[in-house]
């Protein structure tokens, strides 16, 4: 599974007074007033009760008789209005007669044809709410602390990336955000391309980061949801160029960077970021430096 949709998951399932935040501001359509979510009634997300088992994003129970479910994507994949409609149906099936009420949220800009409100299959019509965030203006996501985590992926209204990732950092703060969220707001920003403004406007805040590993990984995803062998080395490149720099306390000199992805591709991503998080300074520089 590509990060942007587990680290939206691991939010999701760990605090979902933000997913409920979140709808209501882009999405309130789907929310009864003043309805809270109960997560106990549908949890685990996990439907294996006809094969094959199907492991959705979010689920909860709202209100006395509705279910919202939030599938949420961050990269292209033909078949996601048919799992779309499938886990809508499970869903259906298993809390009936509750009404399921789905959320597809975009993390990208979706093909035309991924985003209808009515998905079908033969005599099977299923309504869905589609939300882009790419196209939700920042200044609508920054208006809770909740929802601050995916304003970075959102639409800059005027905003340099600069200002734009320093006031989610702003709002992060002010929320004291989990690292559910900071984790969030970093793959938001990476999705918009805007993770370097981010990590950059973090560090000056004294925020502190994510896990090294999960920005390594990352960027191989956002490779492969591309589908092309250079946009996966592209991006694995772009993130071990920023990690050692970040560990060496400078950036990388030309002949440095040439370094690493040679030995990227001889060593691969796994030996180098086992070197970045083993070795200090001074050993990482002999080793970039040695032939």
């Amino acid at each position: 599974m590509p990060l942007s949709d587990r680290a939206f998951r691991a939010l999701a399932r760990a605090e979902p007074g933000v997913v409920v935040a979140l709808l209501r501001a882009v999405a309130p359509e789907v929310l009864p007033p003043r309805a809270a979510a109960d997560v106990d009634d549908v949890m685990p997300t996990q439907l294996d009760a006809l094969p094959p088992p199907l492991d959705i994003d979010w689920a909860a129970r709202v209100a006395a008789r509705d279910i919202v479910h939030v599938e949420c994507q961050g990269y292209r994949d033909p078949e996601f209005s048919a799992r779309l409609l499938w886990y809508h149906l499970h869903l259906a099936l298993r809390h009936r007669p509750r009404r399921v009420r789905t959320v597809a949220l975009w993390l990208l800009e979706p093909p035309p044809a991924q985003q209808p409100h009515v998905l079908a299959h033969d005599d099977i019509t299923v309504r869905v709410t589609s939300v882009v965030l790419p196209r939700v203006p920042v200044t609508t996501l920054l208006a809770d602390p909740a929802t601050a985590c995916f304003a970075a992926v959102g639409a800059a209204a005027g905003l340099d990336d600069a200002t734009l990732c320093a006031r989610v950092v702003a709002a992060l703060q002010a929320g004291a955000a989990t690292y559910y969220q900071r984790h969030m707001a970093v793959i938001a920003a990476a999705m918009a391309g805007r993770y370097e403004t981010m990590v950059a406007a973090m560090e000056h805040a004294q925020m502190e980061p994510v896990i090294i590993e999960d920005l390594v990984k990352f960027g191989e995803d956002r490779g492969e949801a591309r589908g092309e062998a250079r946009g996966e080395a592209r991006g694995q490149l772009a993130v071990l160029t920023r990690l050692f720099g970040r560990r060496l306390g400078r950036v990388l000199t030309a002949a440095e960077v040439a370094t690493l992805q040679q030995r990227l591709g001889t060593e691969g991503v796994e030996r180098l970021s086992d070197v970045v998080l083993e070795l200090d300074a001074a050993a990482l520089a002999a080793w970039l430096s040695a032939p």
